[in-house]
């Protein structure tokens, strides 16, 4: 017979782990002075962009972008673990965040996540990452990553992917 966990327990776990993700995206922003990368090419229009998110826990950083860009802007976070993040009727309207079972294999949903976002963001997947192989998290995530020719780069054919990943505040280029 399994050991039960008293509720207590795993409220105040969900109090502290959204407690603790919270600071650690306060520190980085504040360290960094960027949510994304003043680098990173916005390939679609600003008002059209769409960004993913992988490794969401309680929104934190979705919710803080959600505040500087357009509300037409979709926002989506992908996490094992989004215990903490607040309940699809407090989330603004073009953010959603799903839990997922893995990282490393294409996310299920209603949606189609392959070749649908212009950034992804890469975040607190250590202790997810499965037989100390990030590769398939990475391999995942490029796939997420939208392949269209856009108005800034109207020469690069579908098949050239032109943006690209940001991990813990550094640009991964696709190129």
């Amino acid at each position: 017979m399994e050991p039960t966990i008293p509720p207590t327990t795993l409220l105040i776990n969900s109090c502290l782990a959204s407690v603790l993700a919270s600071h650690q995206h306060y520190l980085w922003k504040n360290q960094l002075g960027f949510l994304i990368h003043p680098k990173t090419e916005l390939n679609a229009d600003p008002t059209a962009l769409k960004i993913a998110e992988i490794g969401t826990k309680n929104g934190v950083w979705l919710l803080d972008l959600a505040k500087k860009l357009p509300p037409t802007t979709t926002l989506e976070g992908y996490g094992i673990d989004a215990s903490s993040a607040p309940p699809p009727q407090c989330l603004p309207a073009n953010v959603s965040i799903h839990k997922v079972s893995s990282y490393s294999t294409p996310f299920p949903g209603p949606h189609r996540v392959q070749e649908n976002y212009d950034i992804i963001h890469i975040t607190n997947i250590a202790d997810s990452i499965e037989d100390n192989n990030p590769g398939p998290v990475i391999k995942n995530a490029m796939a997420m990553l939208s392949k269209a020719p856009s108005p800034s780069h109207p020469n690069l054919s579908p098949s050239h992917p032109t943006n690209n990943l940001l991990i813990e505040g550094k640009i991964l280029n696709t190129n």
